[in-house]
């Protein structure tokens, strides 16, 4: 209405832009869906991932609504968007392996499930946790195959520590137990440093199948649930290998050491330094121009002080290296972190060279 009575506003040239490239979106989507639809059903699936909703009505309930009614049978919508490869990935490895599915049983600590994770989710954190379930074949059991344990936002802030304690109280038994656990923080950044640091102090992070928390909460789902599960697979389904071993390693490795060291400890630092000390702009390096050794340098001090307990803390653990018949363990190797950097020239996210000697024989439990 407000383009009819003015034409040559710049907010109506603005909002018809917008619309045009939100109908060139769904056009080129529905497109898509029709070629593969041409092309037959076995040869093909589409994954779809949603980013960046909310639960709020919106025009991109209408676009979901719009693709999920053109959807065949084995194409899927799932929210997420940066985890797509790893969900891609994980499915095709477990139709090689000819995978059945398996029982798992999803337990949450903090009482926020029923809720959006995070304001980029459009679905209660359950939902999307199910959603993701389905697309792997799990299904849901009391007596499960393969436990998932996700700390989701508190429900009383006062309770935070309890929810905490509860979790890790599971989680000690079930590793002790020695049984396949995927683990997910979904607390959205509300407990500070106190999940990590217990967790440090009292479990073997390194038994784990998978850990996830980096990054917004749809993302988290879809991260841990693709690590986790084709680890499972491959636990229960082949004979293991020395270099699969340690590609596992250093996998787990990266995602405990960014989210426990870097996103909850030394970005609050860097992102300090370089808009305080360095007057620059922490979303880009190079506009204006820093002193990106400077930065790295300040990154490799704080990563080397924060990873030390973590790194610990992996290397005397002890990792799962089959579930066959009867579960097996074997210890992590010595564990060097290097070359620390900023890919994309911006503290958001960092990265680094991890060298991870060859697993040996289990350790004697020291943590807990």
């Amino acid at each position: 209405e407000m383009c009819i009575r003015d034409s040559d506003s710049a907010m109506c040239g603005t909002a018809v832009r917008y619309m045009e490239h939100r109908i060139s979106k769904l056009s080129l989507s529905g497109k898509l869906l029709e070629a593969v639809d041409r092309l037959g059903h076995d040869r093909f699936h589409v994954l779809i991932g949603i980013d960046d909703s909310s639960s709020e009505d919106c025009i991109q309930k209408n676009e979901i609504a719009y693709l999920n009614a053109r959807l065949r049978e084995g194409d899927v919508i799932l929210s997420g968007v940066d985890d797509l490869a790893f969900k891609a990935v994980a499915k095709l490895y477990l139709s090689e392996v000819e995978w059945s599915g398996a029982s798992v049983g999803v337990q949450y600590f903090g009482g926020t499930e029923g809720q959006p994770a995070c304001d980029y989710d459009y679905k209660p954190l359950t939902e999307i946790v199910a959603e993701h379930l389905g697309y792997f074949g799990l299904t849901e059991s009391e007596s499960p195959d393969l436990h998932v344990l996700v700390l989701t936002q508190p429900e009383d802030a006062g309770q935070k520590q309890q929810y905490i304690k509860e979790l890790i109280r599971v989680l000690k038994q079930q590793l002790d137990d020695n049984l396949p656990v995927i683990l997910i923080d979904a607390g959205n950044g509300q407990y500070g440093t106190a999940f990590h640091d217990a967790l440090v102090k009292e479990t073997e992070l390194g038994k784990l199948l998978s850990y996830a928390g980096f990054l917004d909460m749809a993302i988290v789902t879809g991260t841990a649930l693709s690590h986790g599960v084709t680890r499972y697979a491959h636990l229960v389904q082949r004979e293991t290998s020395q270099a699969e071993e340690s590609a596992f390693c250093k996998t787990l490795a990266d995602s405990i050491l960014k989210d426990f060291c870097y996103k909850n400890a030394v970005r609050e630092d860097i992102l300090s330094y370089v808009r305080n000390d360095l007057g620059g702009d922490a979303n880009n390096f190079c506009l204006p121009e820093l002193d990106r050794d400077a930065i790295t340098a300040r990154l490799a001090e704080g990563m080397n002080d924060a990873a030390a307990p973590v790194v610990k803390n992996l290397e005397h653990s002890s990792l799962l290296i089959s579930l066959k018949e009867d579960a097996v363990s074997a210890g992590w190797g010595a564990i060097a972190l290097s070359n620390y950097r900023f890919p994309w020239e911006r503290a958001f996210e960092m990265d680094m060279d991890l060298a991870i000697d060859p697993p040996g024989q289990p350790h004697k439990r020291i943590l807990g």
